[in-house]
């Protein structure tokens, strides 16, 4: 069953200065008994504390054979990901033996489906990744235990206050179509800046007539002159000729061609953004609410939860995240996902501690999401960052909405596309 995951609403904005003392991370505990306990860490004198929504259990230090937090485990699981053949079957079969030592449930969720996509039938993948799966349910709904009491705690100590919203609030989730999907992989291609270079390798069906019709277009052009022209463009491969097509067309007839030509797999943008992004948005958001439990119709914001990973359910999340705008009071728009300025991103500063980013704008709602990384430096932090870097900017016109368009758009930085070069 697919779920959503929601934002809540928009609270007045307040300092969010933490101390970093009183933080505990993410972390697993390995005590001499075998126990593996996965939670929000404290080591504290003597003793460990390891916390899940209110539940907090302690143990002598002298009882705990390891403490690892995500952060080191996230780490040295990359470094281990780039040794093992990313084909190999059982390179990876050893990788995931590795993360169900190490304890950490999401990162034992992910190598389990890549072992599973090499080796289907693969019985302790399969059983390890709904064992981690629970894992992160029952995390989940502690945590949303703990924040609906805080909630209810709040609410009995003062009034409610009408709050300021996010722009867009309200908008009720929904899954693209296929045309919708299309349209976004041609407006993130990868595109070559001269005929050398080589453009991105996507599964792509482009008919028989879109290419006599582009053929047609652009006869007697450079590169296109005559009947060794067309020779040369029939005998390229199907991605080279769509990267042809995206250059080489004008603006109405590149506008008639995306509608014709089906593009069948992810370019890289949506590649990164299924395996590196959305798994950790789904692990830092801290609440059952979030995924469609009581009180999600108070939400501005709905993103699907989907085991699948379905291109309708994947690129609707992009586009929410794309759209989602906050402006405080007395400050600036700040975007979730900022391509002119990466690093002001909402999707980054509220993955990161609150102490470890320069952004002044707290989460909203009593609902956080959990910070997942302790610094900039943190591998999680630097791929989702190098991912925004990546995207178009100044992001093109998709076509493609989840809710209206606003009457303005934010400047962007210049990009190599605008370069006289």
């Amino acid at each position: 069953m697919t779920r959503f995951i929601s934002f809540i609403g928009v609270p007045a904005f307040a300092a969010a200065a933490i101390a970093a003392a009183a933080w505990a991370d993410p972390g697993v505990v390995i005590t001499h008994d075998g126990q593996k306990l996965h939670g929000d860490v404290s080591e504290v004198g003597d003793a460990v504390e390891v916390a899940v929504g209110r539940k907090v259990q302690r143990f002598a230090r002298s009882d705990v054979k390891s403490v690892r937090y995500d952060e080191e485990i996230e780490t040295e699981y990359q470094a281990r990901s780039r040794d093992a053949g990313i084909n190999d079957p059982a390179a990876q079969a050893k990788l995931l033996e590795w993360c169900i030592a190490q304890g950490q449930p999401e990162i034992i969720s992910r190598q389990a489906y890549r072992v599973l996509q090499l080796q289907p039938d693969h019985e302790a993948a399969r059983t390890a990744m709904k064992e981690a799966n629970d894992i992160i349910a029952a995390e989940r709904a502690a945590e949303q235990a703990a924040a609906d009491e805080r909630k209810a705690a709040t609410d009995r100590r003062k009034p409610k206050e009408r709050e300021p919203k996010a722009d867009g609030d309200g908008a009720a989730g929904r899954r693209l179509t296929k045309d919708e999907v299309n349209r976004l992989r041609f407006m993130e291609l990868r595109l070559p800046r001269t005929r050398s270079d080589e453009p991105e390798n996507v599964r792509v069906t482009i008919p028989g007539d879109v290419a006599e019709e582009f053929l047609r277009g652009v006869q007697g052009r450079t590169g296109y002159e005559g009947r060794e022209g067309r020779e040369q463009f029939m005998k390229l491969a199907p991605h080279e000729k769509l990267a042809r097509i995206v250059v080489d067309s004008g603006r109405d007839d590149f506008e008639k061609f995306v509608s014709r030509i089906e593009i069948r797999s992810d370019p890289e943008v949506f590649a990164t953004f299924k395996s590196k992004v959305m798994p950790r948005v789904i692990q830092g958001c801290a609440s059952a609410r979030c995924h469609g439990g009581a009180g999600a119709d108070e939400t501005g914001l709905r993103l699907f939860d989907d085991p699948l990973r379905s291109p309708e359910t994947t690129y609707a999340n992009f586009l929410v995240l794309n759209e989602y705008t906050i402006k405080p009071p007395g400050g600036r728009e700040y975007r979730m996902i900022d391509r002119a300025r990466p690093d002001d991103s909402l999707l980054l500063a509220w993955l990161t501690r609150p102490d470890a980013t320069h952004v002044p704008v707290p989460h909203p709602g009593e609902s956080k999401l959990k910070p997942l990384f302790r610094t900039r430096e943190h591998p999680g932090y630097v791929a989702i960052r190098e991912w925004i870097d990546s995207l178009r900017e100044p992001q093109p016109d998709y076509g493609v909405r989840i809710r209206p368009a606003p009457t303005s758009q934010p400047a962007g930085k210049p990009t190599d596309e605008d370069d006289d070069d």
